[in-house]
């Protein structure tokens, strides 16, 4: 034997040798077991590193089935190398472009564009892009085929663990129809604004062409009226006093006609002067008697006990309270009451006029001041009126910075009112 690979046990007993060899045997055993511990924990630890493997096999695996399964196309590029080549690509990438992930892979996504390379958008994805930020794109984009398709992309960035941008994600969308959709909106949107043109014009053009005929036949019927023809029977004033409730119905929806084609010109002005919006009130109520009289209406007026001066077009603001106590009585059952309140704060001035008529229906209120709405179109062409008088009243009231509204229960009633502030319109005045 090779000296030294031996204890030297010369000089020693036989008792000593025994107990070093058992010393020796114990050391072994408790080598042996922890031994046999290492090997069971290195087992324990390998299953379960293979366990986690599985498991992180089996997410990738789900990952990768849902980003297949995407209706989105979605490409994921190297930010690190010139040109963001592309990496990957999902299998709805393919559906959408034509082209296979081994035609894309390596290649810049411009290449969809073609030729069309100057898009709004694309500077957008080029700006993302540099300043390593998300990014949002509606672009023509053009498939293997060469049809083309309009994509919605929005682009993000990935980070690793330091914060630097390693790619870049991006998620195209096709949104051909809804483009489509949109284009045919706005062919129809621009149809309609010719169409609403060529409709107030042609309102404006009829309303001045009605009012010659019709001062001529307002005259004549007041010569008829005084007997300047020769006298009239008493059937015969029957007939002029129908022609001339007409002319005035006619007169007023002819200045209802000129007022809307005023408005949507835009050439519409008040002409604010300072005076006693009650006053007003009066004057209108004097206007309406004669019509409350044959409908035997009880005329009701509260005001305050001090004038309510304002600077404001006041004509307008009598034809917004002449449309408002002729609207409640139109609607009003004989006998009824029609009542007109003037309530004012320093503020604001607001005036009231309720009736105890038919009502409107809660699906009407929200329209009632459209223009051209009816609620009931049999009855109110019945009483007269094209649905002109409440809208044009409320865009008088807001010209003049003010609010218009209605409460209304059906069957009991309806309160229309409207609110002006109490400040100077025009520092003439």
């Amino acid at each position: 034997m090779t000296p030294g690979r031996h204890r030297d046990l010369s000089g020693r007993s036989p008792e000593e040798l025994l107990g070093e060899l058992a010393r020796m045997h114990e050391e072994r055993e408790r080598l042996n077991v922890r031994t046999d511990r290492v090997e069971v924990e290195i087992v324990r630890l390998t299953l379960d590193l293979e366990h986690e493997l599985e498991d992180l096999q089996a997410d990738l695996r789900l990952r990768e089935r849902a980003i297949d399964a995407s209706a989105s196309g979605i490409m994921i590029t190297d930010a690190g190398q010139q040109g963001h080549p592309i990496i990957y690509v999902n299998r709805a990438f393919e559906r959408l472009t034509g082209y296979p992930a081994a035609e894309v892979l390596g290649k810049n996504c411009r290449f969809l564009q073609g030729q069309d390379r100057d898009q709004p958008g694309l500077e957008n994805i080029r700006t993302a892009l540099r300043e390593q930020r998300d990014g949002y794109a509606e672009l023509r984009n053009y498939r293997k085929d060469g049809t083309m398709f309009w994509n919605e992309l929005v682009i993000a960035p990935i980070r690793d663990d330091g914060g630097r941008v390693t790619h870049f994600v991006g998620v195209q969308t096709d949104i051909t129809r809804r483009k489509a959709a949109e284009a045919e909106l706005e062919e129809a949107n621009r149809h309609l604004k010719s169409l609403d043109k060529l409709r107030s014009n042609f309102f404006g053009l009829v309303s001045h062409e009605l009012r010659t005929p019709l001062s001529a036949i307002v005259g004549f019927a007041e010569f008829l009226e005084d007997d300047v023809g020769g006298t009239l029977t008493e059937r015969q004033q029957d007939f002029v006093q129908e022609i001339q409730t007409g002319a005035r119905r006619l007169a007023s929806l002819v200045d209802d006609l000129l007022d809307f084609a005023r408005l949507e010109a835009g050439t519409f002005r008040l002409m604010p002067q300072e005076g006693d919006l009650c006053e007003k009130v009066r004057e209108a109520l004097e206007v309406i008697a004669p019509q409350a009289s044959q409908q035997q209406l009880k005329l009701e007026l509260e005001l305050p006990p001090d004038p309510v001066v304002l600077c404001a077009d006041l004509p307008r603001l009598g034809q917004v309270l002449i449309n408002l106590l002729t609207n409640a009585m139109k609607f009003s059952p004989d006998g009824s009451q029609v009542r007109i309140a003037v309530e004012a704060n320093p503020r604001e001035v607001r005036v009231r006029v309720t009736d105890h008529g038919i009502g409107i229906a809660p699906e009407h209120v929200q329209r009632i001041f459209e223009r051209f709405y009816q609620v009931e179109p049999t009855t109110t062409r019945a009483q007269g009126g094209a649905g002109l008088g409440l809208s044009i009243a409320k865009a008088l009231v807001e010209a003049h910075g003010g609010q218009m509204g209605v409460e209304s229960v059906p069957g009991a009633g309806s309160t229309f009112w409207f609110s002006l502030p109490r400040t100077e319109m025009n520092p003439t005045c």
